[in-house]
């Protein structure tokens, strides 16, 4: 698709680059996969199996935890870490946008300018019952959601080596999602056999297979042998009120109508492509139509399923969280309709008064006349991009506080609220008992249900099987639910709970009054040790 010389390559080589290194810059999220990495490099070590939370990152089966690690191991620092996988997932989006958008337009500027402009404003399809994570803290959603990007984008330049090899890679980084691309892309081989019958390097396409399931085959040995045993054990009554009271994604009964529409218009300009203007589309792309026409059938398919037999569906699928599926095409959509329209319009050039060149004027156009319109995005992300002074000496006091709170000596836990969960083990690299402001693990494993219920109900004083309504069926604990309980524990009671949890440090909001004497205080946050 990209004519191959050296000044093409040139632009497309150092846009990728520029592109990579100017989103890890103002995107600034610590990635949730790297603490998992910090107890597998045994930087963080979890004293007992009291917590939840050291079977749930030990446990967890994902080549982006064993990533991380090897780094650690390096000495790179988490923040170094959180960037890179930044770097990665914007350079996936990226070359998954322009290569869809190259194989209609064959235009290296419009689809350099398409895939900056998406990016920038991080156009997607919108959101369903889970969300698109086009940048986010949170590693797992967000990594997968640009893998699937790049592997449309491949699938439509006809790069079958790579679509094999990420496809295949994609298992060890998330296994649910790198299984459905999977078989998306063997259900159109069968239906491009006996319907669609263009042809398809499937040599080049098992070659990428074999060489990305000998990595994901050496990842998966790796955590089977140095997984250990854990003495949690299965709670029913426990697992049950998780699932009824604190799942989010799983129990949404909501049709999200804006997403479904969307997803039409994407399903028929995709039908239009093959059907009516197959002829101005090479044999690659249309390929790759098909697999995003499988993908939304089987998706939106097993959307309404999961939705009509709600709450009677089994368990066994309900981890699965079935709606994950429809979001996969959230980002890949508007390139993919861009690209057809050009390819439809370029078509009419020169007949029912429509001018040569038309197409470009109107793609043109339309991304032009969308970024005026929401040029404060362009503000926003040059103020992330430019240093701020003030947010520096706030940092600098901050990084007191933290570094002091490293420092301290302590054995067992730390106890933390939800403003303070992910950043205290990051700072001070101690054992947190529960990151509160993420509960989501459990139905992946049901083991940790009985000791979060303990310890939300006797730490944090909240009833696990009747939640507060404002935090029903969602997987956090804000610190408004937490702060009157802790103020109102007398000494005692924090002696006492310590005690039975193993927790000897407690960091929450520097504001908030508890019956103890913090041991230090920063800007935001206020150290207690027991």
């Amino acid at each position: 698709m990209i004519k191959k010389n050296n000044l093409n390559l040139m632009i497309i080589y150092i846009s990728t680059f520029c592109v990579g290194y100017f989103f890890s810059q103002v995107h600034i999220f610590e990635q949730r996969a790297v603490d998992a990495g910090l107890v597998l490099a045994n930087i963080v070590n979890y004293p007992d199996d009291i917590s939840p939370m050291r079977e749930y990152f030990v446990k967890s089966w994902t080549s982006l935890h064993q990533i991380s690690k090897i780094f650690l191991n390096f000495n790179w620092s988490f923040e170094s870490i959180s960037k890179l996988i930044i770097f990665v997932t914007a350079i996936l989006y990226f070359v998954g946008i322009f290569l869809t958008i190259n194989s209609t337009t064959k235009s290296i500027f419009i689809s350099i300018l398409i895939a900056i402009l998406i990016l920038v404003f991080q156009k997607n399809l919108g959101d369903i019952d889970y969300p698109s994570l086009v940048f986010s803290e949170h590693t797992y959603g967000m990594i997968s959601l640009a893998m699937i990007t790049c592997i449309f984008g491949l699938l439509f330049s006809g790069n079958f080596f790579f679509v094999g090899f990420c496809s295949s890679l994609l298992i060890s980084i998330h296994p649910l999602v790198g299984i459905w691309i999977s078989g998306i892309i063997i259900i159109s081989l069968i239906l491009n056999k006996y319907y669609l019958k263009v042809t398809i390097n499937k040599k080049k396409l098992i070659t990428g297979y074999a060489v990305g399931i000998f990595f994901t085959f050496v990842s998966l040995a790796y955590y089977f042998i140095l997984t250990p045993e854990f003495n949690s054990y299965f709670d029913l009554e426990s697992y049950n009120n998780y699932m009824k009271y604190w799942e989010g994604h799983r129990n949404e009964t909501e049709i999200h109508l804006e997403y479904l529409s969307k997803t039409l218009v994407l399903f028929i300009f995709c039908f239009l492509s093959l059907k009516v203007f197959s002829n101005n589309f090479t044999n690659d792309f249309r390929f790759g139509v098909l697999c995003v026409l499988v993908s939304i059938i089987l998706s939106i398919t097993f959307y309404f399923l999961y939705k009509s037999l709600l709450p009677n569906i089994p368990d066994f699928f309900i981890k699965f969280i079935p709606g994950r599926f429809a979001i996969l095409h959230s980002v890949i959509g508007w390139p993919i309709i861009l690209g057809i329209l050009f390819v439809i319009t370029k078509k009419f050039e020169g007949k029912y008064f429509i001018p040569i060149n038309f197409s470009y004027i109107l793609i043109t156009f339309i991304i032009l006349s969308y970024s005026i319109s929401h040029y404060k995005v362009f503000i926003k992300l040059q103020n992330l991009f430019i240093n701020d002074n003030s947010k520096q000496i706030m940092l600098t006091k901050e990084k007191k506080f933290w570094n002091t709170a490293k420092k301290i000596k302590f054995d067992g836990y730390v106890l933390t609220s939800f403003s303070s969960s992910t950043i205290s083990m990051r700072k001070t690299l101690k054992p947190i008992i529960l990151d509160v402001s993420s509960l989501d693990f459990v139905p992946y494993f049901p083991n940790t249900a009985k000791n979060m219920s303990l310890i939300i109900e006797q730490i944090y004083g909240i009833s696990f099987n009747n939640p507060p309504a404002d935090i029903k069926n969602k997987p956090f604990l804000t610190d408004e639910n937490i702060k009157n309980n802790f103020e109102s524990y007398p000494e005692e009671k924090w002696k006492m709970l310590s005690e039975k949890f193993n927790f000897h440090g407690i960091i929450i909001p520097v504001d908030w009054k508890i019956k103890l004497k913090p041991t230090t205080k920063g800007e935001s946050f206020a150290l207690y040790i027991i």
